[in-house]
């Protein structure tokens, strides 16, 4: 399974926005959703790839350890696995620019709400 997801991953990130925006301007029609979509799936390429790294860079002490003491396969990666990566994770989620967390609610003024000023 896990490998499966690193292919589409790997394939995703292989395709450029551009590419995936014409593809999306066919599927969906010309619009705001297809520029959307385009930039959503790009980021989920890099996000993803961003998350297996994390994951593959997480100390295997652990995890030995729970295995040593006869824990199933879901308790080791909720139990020694998962927690190692969740700061990194946090991170990247929140300095993501496609991500809820890194947006702010603007500021109240008379300024345009898309002026950086005011966001």
């Amino acid at each position: 399974m896990a490998r499966f997801f690193r292919t589409v991953i790997l394939l995703v990130r292989a395709v450029p926005e551009l590419v995936l925006a014409i593809v999306f301007v066919v599927v969906t029609g010309l619009g705001a959703v297809s520029g959307a979509l385009a930039l959503g799936v790009g980021s989920v390429g890099l996000l993803g790839k961003l998350v297996a790294d994390s994951l593959e860079e997480t100390d295997p002490g652990p995890a030995r350890a729970l295995v040593a003491t006869g824990a199933r396969r879901h308790q080791v990666f909720f139990g020694a696995v998962l927690p190692r990566p969740g700061p990194r994770w946090w991170g990247i989620c929140c300095t993501s620019s496609t991500s809820i967390c890194a947006r702010r609610p603007c500021s109240a003024s008379s300024a345009p709400v898309a002026s950086a000023t005011t966001c």
